[in-house]
């Protein structure tokens, strides 16, 4: 997994599970996922991860969060890099907001 790019954001939550949303853009070789059995492409992937952030401390727990797949590419390239870097806010824009009303989630500006 190679991280293209990362933003933390702020979050309030009813039940204080989490304190962060870690939002980034990563490639990944793809092939098989051993938690899941299925699968995945090689290509860039979207995700949110919730974490509570403490210090220098980040935690986060097992099977939480949202991944997917918005570029299936044969192999990385400089211009792919570029590319998924453009996207970041569109798809902060379209995944944040879904992934904050599942969860109850507000996020501080």
């Amino acid at each position: 997994m190679d991280n293209i790019i990362t933003k933390d954001f702020r979050i309030s939550n009813a039940d204080e599970r989490w304190n962060t949303l870690s939002v980034g853009i990563y490639y990944s070789l793809g092939g098989m996922n051993y938690f899941t059995y299925k699968n995945e492409p090689r290509g860039y992937y979207f995700s949110i991860t919730p974490e509570v952030v403490s210090g220098c401390m980040r935690s986060y727990t097992a099977f939480t969060g949202f991944k997917t797949c918005f570029k299936e590419v044969k192999r990385k390239t400089k211009k792919q890099n570029k590319f998924a870097e453009r996207q970041f806010e569109e798809l902060c824009k379209k995944y944040v907001p879904m992934f904050c009303e599942r969860y109850g989630i507000e996020l501080d500006e």
